[in-house]
């Protein structure tokens, strides 16, 4: 749903993943990569995460504009041109969106959504890249580096009230944002 892709259509490139030994598919049960598929995903990743940093930090395009089309030019370059682009721009740790270059790397984060209230924390990563929803995050201030409070969390609804460093208003962001949004702790932004 999330990519508009059919269940019959996503039916038949699984199969074709498999066929090439990328994946394991078991019907009704689930897909896990096989090594050289998680091998190449994590490549591909790299591919793409340097990508959208040489697009925002040197092309100067918008953070929000650069997903889809690194996604594009991702299949035409090489890990080697990748590794150069890396090199070129200081091996940057993250692409604009937060999310590590290396697609191993575990940066100990966690969801907005499972995090506690009255407690102070710092937006790592932007897991959701379509462009209106980026759009969106830039709009309220929800991007790498924010710093931000939890007021409340309603009691249905998965919504969570929030105040962020910089804005006078607080803010109610609902479960789809709360999931794509990684934070860690911050000291001395917990309310008393």
């Amino acid at each position: 749903q999330y990519m508009n892709v059919s269940p019959a259509s996503a039916t038949m490139m699984l199969k074709r993943l498999a066929a090439l030994g990328l994946v394991e598919h078991l019907p009704y049960q689930g897909v896990k990569c096989t090594e050289r598929g998680e091998t190449v995903a994590v490549e591909l990743l790299r591919k793409h995460r340097l990508i959208e940093r040489l697009l925002v930090d040197f092309l100067e395009l918008p953070w929000d504009g650069v997903h889809d089309l690194a996604c594009k030019l991702e299949h035409y370059i090489s890990l080697d041109v990748a590794n150069r682009i890396g090199k070129k721009m200081g091996n940057p740790l993250t692409c604009p969106h937060g999310n590590p270059v290396d697609a191993t790397f575990d940066d100990g984060s966690f969801r907005l959504s499972e995090t506690e209230q009255n407690m102070g924390y710092e937006v790592v990563k932007v897991t959701d890249e379509r462009e209106e929803f980026l759009t969106y995050i830039m709009d309220i201030g929800l991007v790498p580096g924010a710093r931000l409070v939890i007021l409340e969390r309603t009691p249905f609804g998965d919504v969570l009230n929030i105040q962020v460093a910089g804005n006078s208003k607080p803010l109610a962001v609902g479960k789809e944002v709360a999931t794509a949004i990684f934070v860690k702790p911050s000291v001395g932004l917990a309310t008393e």
